[in-house]
């Protein structure tokens, strides 16, 4: 929803200026829990900057800088 939107706008900015905190995590937290609970097959962190905040470890919580990651070393591998 907007606000939820408005609210995650402000700890991306937080995050870029490294002044995210505990409150900031928990938010995190509670939006992806509640993406799952409302049904959604998985959540992509779409800002590479949520990693930093995301202490998730499910499996359908896909975050876009693992998956780069990966997909750069399995080419410098191959």
């Amino acid at each position: 929803n907007p606000t939820e939107q408005a609210t995650l706008s402000k700890i991306i900015i937080r995050l870029i200026n490294g002044s995210y905190n505990d409150k900031d995590r928990e938010y995190f937290s509670q939006i992806v829990s509640k993406e799952f609970d409302n049904g959604s097959e998985a959540v992509i962190l779409a800002c590479t900057d949520f990693h930093l905040i995301s202490q998730d470890k499910d499996e359908r919580l896909i975050d876009t800088v693992e998956e780069l990651a990966q997909y750069a070393t399995k080419l410098l591998n191959n």
